[in-house]
């Protein structure tokens, strides 16, 4: 690749892929603060990158974001500390390739202004030359055109709201319980008789459809998840840009009624997930709930989650092909939907047996048409060249997925996750934003500044079950934003 550039650059080779990085010039500086790292034997992904605060020798304050777990074992620059001296060559973290922007990253920094760096080498040193008065620095926001919203699109924006929230009221009206709290007390009975199946690990085979008594619920009724996404909403309102979330459900919630010998009607056990539905609905949060078309198309597919590998939390193709079909219904409603549809040879018929687990998977015993000698596979989205579409967050889309490892299964490498089978439904070529092990959404999106939002108008976030009941990071109280300053333009 040829460049009039007048800096060094160096190659790394990933994933049959070349990437450049612009290399900054030698650097030095002291560690101020650095966030910390998880125990890599207590996670469920192999990487982990971390965030420190860095005084360089020029007198400037910046973020630099190293490797510090590397398939579950910690690294060299785990061993870091505050007041370690360094010497580094930096590249600017938004030129680093795709495969590390998407890295987990444990990131404690508060201070979202300073400047983002990857070390692509370090080493201690005893002492440098450095100037005495320190200058913070900060990068100087730029400001995103706002563009204003269509009429026809907020109508339809609403409506689905108030349909989605007329809906949950009256089935909890049906349930004739006084309160949540009083519901949830009446589903104890289920999730003790559902606990017994998951701690023997039960599985069968039902027709030509296979599940196994998984996770069903979260251990805490509900956390800041709601604060949380007004916060974000809010925030996108400010740019005129919606916020779509779409909760991914516990592989158990799709088949516990399975393994209960008197399920309830409802084949509701958690009534915390609705209770935190309706809530989001309240506060004009959209919010597309796929359970019921889950469980009403379970026996459509022979796995819609790994329900053959019990450790193995993340959705199958069945629910990235839901997920894609729900969110393509709901934008349909933007004027860009037609005008960024691009047709395009795009070839769906291409198996894969290797997930982004690395694993490969052979059927369970038990079915005469899926052979337990047979690999178990996925349809992957690939383009005339018979190779997976790139996606990332320099397409200019007016579409954003953002999320975790939860958007990215079967196989985000191969081709098959929930924006490939947008892109496939819809002929649009989504922005990405996914960030493995990722739980702050909005957090980290309003940490790219204002201009990472250019050009947006709906941001489809994919939510992990656990988020969705836990707590989440927020937008810091020092960077709250007034809700008197947004101008909404319509």
């Amino acid at each position: 690749m040829k460049s009039k550039l007048l800096f060094l650059v160096v190659v790394f080779v990933l994933s049959n892929k070349a990437f450049t990085f612009q290399i900054k010039k030698l650097t030095f500086g002291e560690l101020s603060f650095i966030s910390k790292l998880p125990d890599p034997k207590s996670i469920n992904y192999p990487n982990c990158n971390f965030s420190v605060v860095l005084l360089t020798s020029e007198n400037e304050k910046i973020s630099v974001i190293f490797r510090g777990i590397k398939n579950n074992e910690l690294l060299v620059a785990s061993t870091l500390k505050k007041g370690d001296k360094l010497k580094l060559n930096l590249v600017p973290f938004k030129n680093t390739s795709s495969e590390i922007q998407q890295m987990q990253l444990s990131d404690d920094i508060e201070d979202f202004d300073l400047p983002i760096y990857f070390a692509s080498n370090f080493s201690k040193v005893k002492s440098y030359l450095k100037k005495n008065k320190v200058n913070k620095n900060k990068v100087k926001e730029e400001k995103l055109v706002i563009k204003p919203r269509s009429r026809f699109a907020i109508k339809q924006r609403k409506k689905y709201i108030k349909k989605d929230l007329k809906a949950l009221r009256k089935r909890y009206k049906k349930e004739g319980s006084s309160n949540w709290e009083s519901w949830y007390d009446s589903t104890l009975d289920y999730r003790k008789e559902y606990i017994k199946s998951f701690s023997k690990k039960e599985e069968k085979w039902v027709e030509n459809s296979f599940f196994s008594a998984g996770k069903a619920f979260h251990k805490q009724k509900e956390g800041n998840f709601v604060d949380a996404m007004v916060e974000f909403k809010d925030y996108l309102n400010k740019f005129n840009i919606d916020l779509i979330l779409v909760r991914v459900p516990y592989k158990g919630e799709i088949c516990a009624d399975l393994f209960i010998e008197h399920p309830p009607e409802n084949l509701i056990i958690d009534p915390y997930v609705l209770k935190i539905t309706k809530e989001l609905l309240e506060n004009d949060l959209e919010v597309i709930n796929i359970t019921p078309r889950l469980i009403k198309e379970r026996l459509n597919s022979p796995l819609t989650y790994f329900y053959n590998d019990f450790t193995e939390s993340h959705p199958g193709e069945k629910v990235s092909l839901v997920i894609a079909d729900e969110v393509v219904n709901r934008v349909k409603r933007y004027p860009f939907f037609k005008k960024e549809s691009k047709k395009e040879n795009i070839i769906s018929e291409k198996k894969e047996n290797q997930f982004r687990n690395r694993k490969k998977y052979k059927w369970p015993n038990g079915n005469d048409i899926y052979q337990a000698t047979d690999d178990i596979t996925y349809s992957a989205v690939i383009n005339e060249q018979k190779t997976p579409f790139l996606l990332t967050d320099k397409s200019k889309s007016s579409i954003l997925f953002v999320g975790n490892s939860f958007l990215a299964y079967p196989s985000f490498k191969k081709g098959a996750s929930v924006p490939h089978y947008f892109k496939q439904q819809s002929n649009i070529t989504p922005d990405v934003f996914l960030r493995s092990g990722g739980s702050g959404f909005g957090r980290l999106i309003f940490k790219n500044g204002e201009k990472y939002l250019e050009g947006k108008k709906v941001l489809v976030y994919i939510v992990h079950p656990d988020h969705f009941q836990g707590d989440v990071l927020k937008i810091p109280e020092a960077y709250k934003f007034k809700k008197d300053e947004f101008l909404e333009k319509k």
